[in-house]
């Protein structure tokens, strides 16, 4: 599920270090609308969970390259523990 682009990772970074990100209408619209596609007659639960795997996991690789691949650095700023942020690659296969 490619639902989560460049620049919705982009505005979540700027939201966890503090900074305001710019707001697109039409981006929210449109991943809304791709939601409903997949998951039409699926229970809420089960959307919820994989929109929000999706977005864990592109958002751990973008901060990966933003610091290099320092993962003491990532999970700083991703504000969790090293072996939260360990634990999740091994459940994501990022390396």
């Amino acid at each position: 599920m490619e639902l989560i682009h460049t620049c919705e990772i982009e505005d979540l970074v700027l939201a966890i270090e503090g900074k305001q990100p710019v707001l697109n209408i039409q981006r929210v619209i449109d991943m809304q609308q791709a939601v409903q596609a997949l998951y039409s007659g699926s229970p809420m639960a089960t959307i919820v969970r994989d929109v929000s795997e999706t977005l864990e996991q592109h958002l751990i690789q973008h901060v990966l390259v933003l610091t290099h691949g320092n993962k003491s650095e990532a999970a700083r700023r991703l504000r969790i523990d090293y072996k939260t942020l360990y634990r999740k690659l091994q459940k994501y296969a990022v390396s």
